[in-house]
């Protein structure tokens, strides 16, 4: 896996007393936890059996935000915007009783569960909001 620096950087901007800009632009990772990058069968939750990926890797994002607040005597009104760029990102795909799982585990339900999850990864994957 190996060594992650994360960074953010956020400038605050006032141009009146009553109103703010803000910019900010963010990193950070998600780590896979060690069951789900394990080569196959690792446990049954519930009545989920758990497959791992040793082809796992770290979830990267990318944020960035810009934001306008106007504080006024009776309310204070917001507007936010973001967009977030996933690299990596980790996925749960589930398969029903009986259906094929990937890479050669055999079966849904070989290990008891009415279901399996297997984790695996996308490729890139975006986030945009307005709030």
């Amino acid at each position: 896996m190996g060594h992650f620096l994360t960074q953010d950087f956020y400038l605050n901007l006032y141009p009146t007393q009553d109103l703010t800009f803000k910019f900010g632009i963010s990193s950070g990772l998600k780590a896979p936890d060690l069951g789900s990058r394990y080569d196959g069968y690792y446990s049954s939750r519930d009545t989920a059996d758990q497959y791992g990926n040793n082809g796992l890797d770290v979830e990267r994002t990318l944020s960035y935000e810009i934001s306008t607040i106007y504080e006024w005597i009776w309310a204070d009104i917001s507007a936010t915007a973001f967009y977030t760029q996933f690299s990596d990102a980790i996925s749960t795909q589930t398969y029903q009783s009986g259906q094929q799982l990937p890479n050669g585990y055999g079966d849904c339900g070989a290990y008891g569960g009415a279901f399996a999850q297997y984790m695996k990864m996308l490729i890139k994957l975006y986030q945009k909001a307005l709030s």
